[in-house]
């Protein structure tokens, strides 16, 4: 058996997920006991990797169960015979008197998320906490702080001391030149309540009240008011010595003397103290040609103005640093309120934020004995495993380790003990803003054990996921990064971890594009999207999938600009912006619903229910019919467009109400995803029995932007995840556009510094900032603190982002303008600088004056399934013009741009054929992957194939279907208005004459031909010759037009 407490540092891709389920096995194998899974407890960090390894241990019992696996053993099946040592037969017995027992008491299999683990504690322990067994866990704290803020505002002129705070507060922004309002504030000190990174410091402040906070920031504005004095006072000495010399001294550029000026006009803060420092530094607070006049008066004089300078200088790094801690008192003093009003809304409404789990359990349940605790919860576990240790919180892992302790250590005999098996990977951690600690994790493979057995630390060298180039590239790269890094500690988690051992999966390719955009700043943002739409289309020229290409991007805004960028030209795509139930119209319609049962006289949500209802009723005149259908009562409004009484939609139950509604207008058979979610969370909002429709409505305005459709992830559609939401993933290629993120992005992070007034020493909380550095000793060790790990979080996203590929890595940044190590980009280009590559780089021009630099590793392959040459028919000669293939959207079920109408289908379905159709050939084999591929129903699939032969076949075409023909199918052309236009086919003749074909599916429009010219003018103006320029209209017969 293997040590009884491991700690295994897992890089990406390095088979931790095999690594946790054979332990697993091995261990649930290991005992006679039918039950013994009962024993093991297994957590990780999300909902998906805790159903992935229940998946892979179900699975592997199963197979281990049958005959034949002794035969031709898996891996997995080895590795449990190897750290077992019995035989295969053995084995198989067990595996299969275990996995029945555990599909009949399949609510004792233990492997679930550290959340759900808390969450099953405190349910156990209800009653000892005095709350209801059936508690509401809730994950998005926001409703409850923004009601708790509301009701710490509404206690204004009731409380003397609260509403003299509140008051104090907004005087003080006043005073700064910011708005009175201070909900935004108060609603942003909130969220500390909710982050562990904060718990203990919070819980300190309970001790005091209100008043106590009030009276600690007048004496600190008396301390403040002192030093200003004694500033002043050291300011008037050096003009008086500058003044005794009455000579012009010949200061640099006037910087000291106006440096003075302002102090004497108590400016405070922004006075050019660092760039003073550094002429002091440098002997270079006087001219060359003042210094040589002034000699001997300089001699005696600037040692004296250095002197009263660097006093200067330490008073105004104090006087920082109390303006600071009073400005951090009145916010402070309300923290204990709105965590106690939280609490109260809490308890009235048998709500728990899930924020509160770790907290409730540190204070009220991990001081019981283990034994009590086992109790209490029905278990009793033995064997531990914790998988993403990196993520885990320092508050988790307190609340761990008695239970981890008492299975270590209180086994009477080496059989009795329990064992814990810890996986991580520092470079993988991205939530230290949520409490996670990669620090802990660190230090424990480092000097640090919380018990008393030995621990055995082991690393996992190979990486199983990436083709050998990008597993090459990625261990240069981040060797070089560590040799960049400022702290020794970040350098040595790279060191150490990043060089992986190859695979046997040959090849892989990695592309690095510079965007060098500088007279075209403005348009940055689009040529990103131009470049990743360019990456994903040639791909799929190449033969890969849509769902084989996932873009990682660092946030919601980028996201939101891919997804609206990849809608707008076709591409089939899955992310939480292009599935938000809110970009449902029908949706919109159901809301506005439950509006109107609250205000019958809405005219806003009537006016959303005509608009979606206007294409059904078709009438003449648009206006009139709004004017008239918003002068109707609302039981005329209700019969005409919802044919219901509205007496009756009233008073039934709101889910009732709406369900009938979405039943009888068959909403979720138009539009399946979002509405059927949407009816989901309808009926689990008001399942309580006790909720308003006000509720729900203010429940939606503040959760519209979260709530989405989940997906199966079969759909052949791109992916658009945030990078966070990546992590743990895998994808064949991977796209990573924005690349040019800052290594220290500090936002609104605060930090705790000792705060010492009249002998008082207290803790308080200060906005992070340089001036913290130099506000004494523990200032300046919190300010490099914080700078460690920035710079070790802000890598680990591009370690993150660069470790999801297996085939291809596509990184697209801007070029740097400096060669300094403070962005991604910048980074990345010294790395190629510095392995003596970037010489060898020639820029390539696209969108007239803009360069891209490209550097690649590895080749490129085909994708498994279509194989065919690249067509180079559009090349001018001697110059690359940008052409993309554009295939037409392939159906999805309604998740990406959901509200297309038949006839829409039927055309994205024509296009998508006929653009995979070269030749005649091709037809048999495209038409039975159109089949499988496409999720349009089966009598309109065939009816395309039908006209898709007829037009190959038709006696005016079918040459231009023959080899004689080189074939352009949907490819992407920029004209010269920086227009994208897509022709659906041009053939080209061995004499170079290029005809254009269009289809159209819908009836004549002479728009058709306007549209065709434009294509003829892009290629003409390309120096491309024209032959013929052809519209096929293909319904209700086949009928070809020479425009």
């Amino acid at each position: 058996m293997e040590p009884n407490y491991e700690i295994y540092n897992a890089s990406a891709g390095s088979g931790k997920t095999f690594a946790l389920a054979s332990r697993y096995l091995a261990t649930c194998l290991a005992s006679n006991e039918e039950d013994f899974y009962r024993r093991i407890l297994a957590l990780t960090f999300t909902n998906k990797a805790s159903e992935e390894m229940k998946s892979r241990i179900l699975s592997s019992l199963k197979e281990f169960s049958k005959k034949e696996s002794i035969q031709n053993p898996t891996e997995i099946f080895k590795s449990v015979k190897e750290e077992l040592n019995i035989p295969f037969k053995e084995i198989q017995i067990r595996a299969k008197k275990r996995l029945q027992h555990l599909l009949h008491n399949y609510s004792f299999f233990q492997v679930s998320t550290l959340d759900s683990f808390s969450h099953n504690l405190i349910k156990s322990f209800a009653q000892d906490l005095k709350i209801v067994s059936d508690f509401q866990l809730v994950l998005d704290p926001e409703t409850i702080l923004n009601e708790t803020i509301d009701r710490l505002l509404e206690s204004v002129g009731e409380n003397k001391t609260i509403t003299e705070a509140l008051v104090g507060f907004a005087n003080t922004k006043v005073a700064e030149g910011k708005s009175w309002d201070i909900s935004f504030d108060l609603k942003e000190l909130s969220q500390l309540i909710t982050n562990e990174n904060h718990y203990h410091k919070i819980k300190e402040l309970e001790t005091k009240t209100v008043k106590d906070f009030l009276l600690e920031k007048k004496e600190i504005l008396k301390s403040k008011k002192k030093l200003e004095a004694e500033i002043m006072k050291e300011v008037s000495l050096c003009q008086e010595r500058i003044n005794a010399t009455g000579r012009e001294l010949g200061f640099s550029r006037n910087s000291f003397p106006g440096f003075l000026i302002k102090l004497k006009n108590k400016e405070f803060q922004n006075n050019n103290l660092a760039s003073i420092k550094k002429l002091f530094q440098k002997d270079a607070i006087i001219t060359k040609k003042g210094t040589s006049s002034n000699q001997e008066i300089l001699s005696e004089l600037m040692p004296k103005l250095l002197a009263s300078f660097n006093k200067i200088e330490q008073k105004l790094y104090k006087w920082q640093a109390l303006k600071a801690f009073s400005n951090s008192i009145v916010p402070l003093s309300l923290l204990t309120q709105i965590k106690r009003i939280s609490k109260e809304i809490q308890k009235e409404k048998s709500e728990i934020l899930i924020s509160e789990f770790n907290q409730i359990i540190n204070e009220e349940i991990k001081g019981q004995p283990a034994p009590y605790i086992y109790e209490k919860t029905g278990n009793r576990f033995k064997h531990y495993l914790i998988d993403e240790f990196q993520d885990t919180s320092m508050l988790q892992w307190s609340n761990l380790t008695p239970l981890i302790s008492h299975a270590l250590e209180s086994g009477e005999s080496e059989k009795d003990q329990g064992s814990l098996l810890l996986v991580g990977d520092p470079k993988q951690s991205l939530y230290r803003w949520r409490g996670a600690d990669p620090d802990k994790f660190i230090s424990l493979l480092n000097e640090e054990n919380p018990f008393t057995i030995p621990k055995s630390i082991k690393n996992l060298p190979k990486n199983y996921r990436s083709c050998n180039e990008i597993v090459s590239f990625n261990n240069k790269f981040f060797e070089y990064v560590a040799k960049q890094f400022e702290f020794k500690e970040n350098a040595q988690i790279y060191l150490s971890g990043a060089n992986q051992e190859l695979n046997e999966k040959k090849g892989g390719y990695v592309s690095v594009e510079f965007i060098n955009h500088s007279t075209y700043k403005s348009f940055s943002e689009e040529h990103f999207l131009i470049r990743t739409l360019k990456t994903i289309n040639e791909n799929i020229y190449r033969g890969f999938k849509y769902l084989d290409q996932c873009v990682v991007v660092r946030n919601n805004k980028q996201q939101a600009l891919i997804v609206d960028c990849l809608i707008k030209h076709k591409i089939p795509v899955v992310s939480s912006e292009s599935l938000f139930l809110k970009n449902s119209s029908a949706v919109n319609v159901l809301i506005e619903l439950v509006r109107l049962r609250t205000d019958p006289k809405n005219l806003k949500s009537r006016k959303v229910i005509i608009k979606y209802f206007i294409k059904d009723k078709a009438p003449k005149d648009v206006f009139d019919f709004f004017k008239k259908s918003l002068s109707l009562s609302i039981e005329e409004f209700f019969n005409n467009f919802l044919e219901l009484s509205f007496q009756e939609f009233v008073q039934a139950p709101t889910y009732d109400a709406i369900s009938k509604i979405n039943r009888s207008l068959q909403l979720d058979q138009k539009e399946d995803a979002h509405v059927h979610f949407f009816m989901e969370e309808l009926f689990t909002f008001f399942l309580p029995g006790n909720r308003r429709e006000e509720d729900f409505l203010l429940f939606w305005e503040t959760n519209m932007e979260k709530l989405s459709v989940i997906t199966n992830e079969e759909i052949n559609a791109v992916q658009v995840l945030t990078i966070h939401k990546a992590k743990g993933l895998e994808f064949p290629i991977v796209i990573y556009p924005f690349a040019d993120s800052k290594p220290y992005i500090s936002n609104s992070k605060k930090v705790w510094l000792p705060c010492k007034v009249n002998k008082q020493n207290s803790e308080l909380l200060v906005s992070f900032s340089k001036a913290i550095e130099n506000s004494g000793e523990e200032g300046e060790k919190a300010y490099r603190r914080i700078k460690k790990e920035e710079e070790l979080d802000n890598m680990n996203v591009l370690y993150v982002a660069l470790t999801r590929a297996i085939k291809e890595m596509y990184i697209i940044s801007t070029y740097p303008e400096k060669t300094l190590n403070n962005s991604h980009n910048e980074i990345l280009k010294r790395f190629i600088q510095d392995s003596g590559k970037w010489e060898g780089l020639t820029p390539r021009f696209y969108r007239s004056s803009v360069q891209v630099y490209k550097y690649t590793y590895g080749e490129r392959v085909w994708g498994e399934k279509t194989k065919r040459k690249r067509n180079t028919a559009l090349k001018k000669d001697g110059e690359g013009i940008s052409k993309l293939q554009l295939p037409k959207k392939i159906k999805t079920p309604n998740l990406y741009k959901p509200f297309e109408n038949n006839e829409t289908l039927f055309g994205t379905g024509f296009h998508e054929l006929m653009s995979k159709i070269e030749y005649s050939f091709q037809l048999e084999k495209q038409a039975k992957a159109f089949m499988e591929n496409t999720n349009i129903n089966r009598k309109e699939q065939q009816e395309i194939i039908e006209l898709a032969k007829k037009v190959v076949a038709h006696k005016d075409l079918k040459e231009y279907f023959s080899k004689k023909y080189d074939v352009i199918c949907e490819k992407e052309i920029y004209n010269q208005k920086k227009e994208i236009i897509v022709p659906d086919r041009i053939v080209v003749s061995k004499e170079k004459t290029h005809t254009i074909i269009d289809y159209k599916t819908g009836e004549k429009r002479t728009s058709d031909i306007t549209q065709i010219k434009k294509y003829e003018d892009a290629l003409k103006t390309m120096g491309l010759k024209i032959g013929k320029s052809i519209l096929i209209y293909v319904r209700p017969l086949i009928e070809v037009v020479e425009a």
